[in-house]
């Protein structure tokens, strides 16, 4: 049976995330989970829309797609794309630790720049990566 660490690889995210010191400049710590919270922007949620079982000789675990979301009142595309930017530099093959996981890899997928459907006066860019984690 896989072992699904959602939780634990979501707050190590924030941690990396929050720990740099360009992100925190611009959204100190306002990184959530909790998408019905209202937060002053810049700020960044994290999703995990996608876990499928992973396994291999070495353990069960899981296989992940998650997304980091930037949200920036902004006329023009720049603190959004410099936050968008930090997000893979900081979490592209980093080793994170994962309470009670082991993560393999953690590796950028894509970035999707748009208009928040929700908040047309937000700007938004997705970043996605994939991780893969074992007990």
């Amino acid at each position: 049976m896989s072992r699904d660490a959602t939780l634990e690889l979501l707050k190590a995210v924030r941690t990396a995330l929050i720990g740099d010191a360009t992100v925190a400049g611009h959204v100190g710590n306002r990184v959530a989970t909790d998408w019905g919270s209202k937060l002053a922007d810049p700020f960044i949620r994290l999703s995990v829309p996608n876990v499928r079982q992973f396994e291999d000789d070495l353990g069960d675990g899981s296989d992940y797609t998650f997304r980091v979301h930037v949200f920036v009142k902004e006329t023009g595309p720049v603190i959004t794309a410099e936050l968008a930017a930090r997000a893979r530099e900081v979490l592209q093959d980093a080793e994170l630790a994962v309470t009670g996981a082991d993560l393999w890899w953690l590796t950028y997928d894509q970035t999707v720049n748009q208009q928040d459907p929700d908040d047309p006066t937000l700007r938004m860019a997705v970043v996605t990566f994939k991780a893969v984690t074992t007990s």
